[in-house]
């Protein structure tokens, strides 16, 4: 079976386990931790990964590691999917119930790239701008970059709108470019 099916499927039966119970927001906080902690501690991936290391051991493991920090909900979640020889997915299918949630919740990240930080007052005004023409919740996410130039980066799901200095630049350059070739 494919991965992401794999994934798709084990998040999407915690989000519904989760409703069901009313532990929907207490399971998201959980897998927010497991995602970054899968994120940033190599050697629970390589535990994971390693085939030689038994399921019960490996359920130990996750227990001493996240007992009495995650509802039991997640652990009992966590442990089924060890059981199930899935554990090698656990980053994929924490990283797809956090967006799984996001959607249920109707919770929309917009990641804003500028060249130095926004004030709040111009934060809360794009805020406001995107969560009435989508009608969501807005969570944003601020990235510099000096490549910029000047302007600003919206990315919103499938869009994105590049109102920077460097973009324009570029399509000067194609522009020149393209009328110095059509001279000759």
């Amino acid at each position: 079976m494919n991965e992401s099916k794999i994934s798709v499927r084990y998040s999407k039966a915690l989000l519904q386990f989760a409703l069901e119970k009313k532990k929907l927001d207490p399971v998201y906080q959980d897998m927010l931790q497991l995602y970054q902690i899968c994120q940033q501690v190599d050697e629970l991936i390589s535990i994971f990964h390693n085939p030689i290391i038994p399921q019960s051991r490996k359920k130990k493991i996750v227990r001493a590691v996240f007992s009495g920090k995650v509802t039991d909900i997640t652990l009992s979640f966590l442990e089924m999917v060890i059981h199930n020889k899935r554990e090698i997915y656990i980053p994929d299918i924490s990283r797809r119930f956090l967006d799984d949630y996001k959607r249920h919740k109707k919770i929309t990240t917009v990641i804003l790239t500028t060249v130095i930080p926004l004030d709040q007052q111009l934060k809360e005004r794009i805020i406001q701008l995107v969560r009435n023409a989508y009608h969501t919740t807005v969570e944003l996410e601020e990235k510099q970059s000096e490549q910029l130039i000047g302007g600003f980066i919206i990315r919103m799901d499938d869009l994105m709108l590049d109102a920077s200095v460097s973009k324009v630049l570029k399509k000067m350059r194609k522009k020149l470019i393209t009328k110095e070739f059509e001279r000759r």
